[in-house]
């Protein structure tokens, strides 16, 4: 169900079934979204960072683009380095609408048993932004990174 980008297209992607992964973070993001497009460079400068710190994370993009061309512009343009679920397998993964909400971008933390977190909804409703649960996740992995700007 995950994919990543190759050159200007998709290929099929799959996580190291030896490599146990403690911890996921869903990025619900679209490349209509002014807010994205701000907030997306910095989710890679601490995805870059915290991979080189050998943190055992990955993110998972989920796309709320209209398309799957817009979709893959988009993780193009930004240079993505994460894996994504595939377009056409959006509608079907219910969990996936269990962690989100409606405004993007939006950020949920997820341990390797699915327990949430951390997340861009305060109480599962209210819209807080992503910097918050970015900023709990590396607390929790130790990461020397700069808290993200609002």
């Amino acid at each position: 169900k995950l994919v990543s980008v190759d050159k200007d297209s998709f290929k099929r992607h799959s996580l190291d079934p030896e490599k146990a992964i403690d911890h996921f973070l869903f990025y619900y993001s679209a490349n209509w979204s002014p807010n994205c497009l701000k907030f997306t460079p910095e989710l890679i400068k601490f995805y870059t960072k915290a991979k080189k710190e050998a943190a055992n994370f990955e993110v998972i993009f989920v796309s709320l683009d209209d398309s799957e061309k817009e979709m893959l512009d988009y993780m193009v343009e930004q240079k993505m380095p994460w894996p994504a679920i595939r377009f056409e397998d959006l509608t079907n993964l219910r969990f996936l609408k269990e962690v989100s909400g409606r405004g993007v971008p939006s950020l949920a933390v997820l341990d390797s048993r699915g327990l949430i977190l951390a997340q861009s909804y305060k109480g599962g409703t209210r819209y807080i932004g992503p910097d918050s649960p970015l900023q709990e996740f590396q607390k929790l992995i130790g990461s020397k990174e700069n808290e993200p700007k609002n």
